[in-house]
């Protein structure tokens, strides 16, 4: 699940949910909805994410690894 790898990535940098929520324009509350899989991120957020969390294959999160 694409939002878990999130969360680490978050603790690995020390990142709180408040601060990426303010990053992502969104509310505490709005980023929640979005790592528990409520909603999707947009692709504009998934940018922010892929530079706020410096992440190198920005597929291994976003994709999943078959097509169905």
């Amino acid at each position: 699940m694409y939002q878990d790898k999130i969360k680490g990535r978050m603790a690995e940098l020390n990142i709180s949910r408040a601060e990426l929520a303010k990053k992502l324009h969104l509310t505490p509350q709005g980023l929640g909805l979005k790592l528990n899989g409520t909603t999707d991120f947009t692709i504009k957020e998934a940018r922010v994410l892929i530079k706020v969390l410096k992440i190198k294959n920005p597929g291994d999160i976003f994709f999943k690894n078959s097509i169905a």
